[in-house]
């Protein structure tokens, strides 16, 4: 049983991205910033009568909206099938009724997701990729900071169930490089890759279509030759598995994409690669 339920303060979310790593997550070198900044009510920890955190929660709570994320779900070695991670679930979930809220889960955990209301609605492939073979025209491609923030949030937004204007700044400032496509000067692609404990990892990548997409991966993976480069993309988006075909990246892990409501109405077909399965 726990003794204590309580918000992860901003030093502590160290703890959470060790649990993450420690699952084989790989997470990014600098994704607690990104995190908390989402929502730094959204981190929790389980903490057992010794006063040692036991298990962690993230239901990060987007501003302006229904929708919620839930990840780093994870109790520690030897201290589990004890019920520590079903209390926090339970105490957190009844803090935060009335949400549409998404998860990616791994397939074997599912049926377990499934008892606690949430539905499938596809599944996420993680792909790794070294020393691609990169041909891209690069000519329309600006670093995402050169360009007003606010356009980029706008092209986000219709990729994504909410706006994050406080994920995104942080994102794109701590990350190895992010880049935007543009066309008469109009954002038509975004995409980001960062450093991880292990390689790097591209997301987000919303594009208007497949060649945009080779475009951005192309600018986004130069320096980076030797450097195992992970892309996260849909089962379900046939041109983004054209796209990871053709950069020669293989399949490594899988996860079920669930939510508790309805799928969210955003441009899906567009979603080359999620931000994080941590975040959505």
């Amino acid at each position: 049983m726990l003794s204590e339920v309580r918000n992860a303060e901003r030093h502590e979310m160290d703890i959470l991205i060790e649990a993450a790593r420690s699952e084989g997550w790989n997470p990014g070198l600098y994704d607690a910033e990104s995190f908390y900044a989402c929502d730094p009510r959204g981190f929790w920890l389980g903490i057992d009568e010794e006063g040692r955190t036991v298990s962690t929660l993230s239901f990060v709570n987007y501003p302006g909206s229904d929708f919620s994320f839930v990840g780093f779900y994870v109790v520690k070695p030897g201290h589990r099938h004890r019920g520590n991670g079903r209390e926090l679930w339970n105490r957190v979930f009844d803090m935060n009724p009335g949400r549409n809220i998404g998860l990616d889960g791994v397939p074997s955990q599912m049926e377990n997701y499934m008892k606690r209301d949430f539905k499938l609605h596809g599944n996420n492939r993680r792909y790794c990729g070294r020393d691609l073979a990169l041909m891209g025209h690069l000519g329309n491609l600006a670093e995402a900071d050169t360009v007003p923030f606010e356009d980029v949030c706008m092209y986000d937004r219709l990729h994504f169930p909410a706006p994050r204007e406080s994920f995104l700044e942080p994102w794109i400032r701590n990350s190895y490089r992010s880049l935007v496509y543009l066309e008469a000067g109009v954002v038509r692609g975004f995409g980001v890759v960062r450093e991880c404990l292990e390689g790097y990892k591209i997301g987000p990548l919303f594009c208007d279509n497949r060649h945009i997409a080779y475009d951005l991966v192309c600018g986004l993976a130069e320096g980076l030759r030797g450097e195992d480069i992970y892309l996260d993309v849909m089962n379900e988006n046939q041109e983004a598995k054209m796209l990871v075909e053709k950069l020669g990246m293989k399949h490594v892990f899988s996860t079920a994409r669930m939510y508790t409501g309805k799928r969210p109405d955003i441009r899906w077909d567009n979603v080359f690669g999620i931000t994080t399965f941590e975040l959505g």
